[in-house]
């Protein structure tokens, strides 16, 4: 112990700056420099979860804008499908389903026997529906030929019910003819 009395005693004028910078350093180090590390970690975490944040509201931005796109086609095309491809009105709508029944009867060589036409406004919508029941008469073949035909028909003609019977008995009908009621539909805008 003497040794280090008698170098304090020596030296005194270097030692006693040197413990007094010593503890200052220290209390500096912990009244100030730890809680502000806390604080800068406290911050470095904000700022992690706010980059993250952005990068949801911009993934968010992204698909809304997508999806604003996506609508605004599908507006589009809609429109193009109503100006297009649905018939005007309910007289031009008759006029193309028996228009594509007959072609659809004539190429594949069926029978027309009748055809009735009916009009009904579809609830909660603009669109009116025009549908016609056909009753035709031909072989198997010859109906699946025409049922083809009227499905890929480029105009907008739907084939909602079909009938198949066959004509008479054996005796009466030697050709294997089949009768067939089919209901025929499209659709326009109405006013």
């Amino acid at each position: 112990m003497r040794l280090w009395r008698r170098v304090y005693e020596e030296r005194r004028k270097i030692a006693l700056p040197i413990l007094v910078f010593l503890i200052a350093n220290v209390a500096i180090l912990a009244l100030a420099v730890f809680p502000l590390q806390r604080s800068v970690a406290g911050y470095e975490n904000d700022a992690l979860d706010a980059t993250a944040k952005l990068g949801r509201a911009r993934q968010d931005n992204k698909k809304a804008k997508d999806a604003r796109t996506r609508k605004e086609e599908a507006d589009q095309e809609l429109k193009k499908f109503y100006a297009d491809i649905l018939p005007g009105d309910y007289a031009s709508s008759v006029r193309l389903v028996l228009f594509w029944v007959s072609t659809a009867a004539r190429q594949s060589r069926v029978q027309p026997l009748s055809t009735q036409a009916d009009h009904q406004p579809l609830h909660e919508s603009r669109l009116e529906r025009v549908s016609c029941h056909v009753t035709l008469r031909g072989d198997y073949q010859d109906i699946l030929h025409f049922l083809y035909l009227l499905e890929t028909a480029q105009q907008f003609v739907i084939v909602e019910k079909v009938e198949l019977a066959q004509q008479g008995t054996a005796l009466n009908n030697p050709n294997g003819m089949l009768e067939v009621g089919l209901d025929v539909a499209t659709y326009y805008l109405g006013g």
